[in-house]
């Protein structure tokens, strides 16, 4: 379980560090809400063997490169779940 996040850039073929996340998470769903913005959705926090799904949702902006950890929450915490972006990304 990471904060850690990765960023490609194309044109140089090449991964650099990115922003952390706000919340260590493995087994998030990644989807494109708009241009430029990403949000990571739900996820586990294994600790120690102790598997805590995460209820939380963060959007990385392109323009900052940061993650904001949103006050919405899913209805039910979930990992491995699939995430779609409907009506614009909305």
């Amino acid at each position: 379980t990471q904060r850690s996040t990765e960023v490609y850039d194309p044109a140089v073929d090449r991964w650099s560090r990115g922003c952390p996340l706000q919340v260590a998470r493995s087994g998030l769903r990644l989807v494109e809400i708009g241009r430029g913005q990403l949000a990571a959705v739900g996820g586990c926090d294994d600790v120690f063997g102790r598997a805590e799904t995460q209820a939380t949702i963060e959007v990385f902006d392109a323009d900052t490169s940061c993650w904001s950890l949103l006050d919405t929450r899913l209805s039910v915490p979930r990992t491995s779940a699939a995430v779609v972006a409907l009506d614009g990304g909305r």
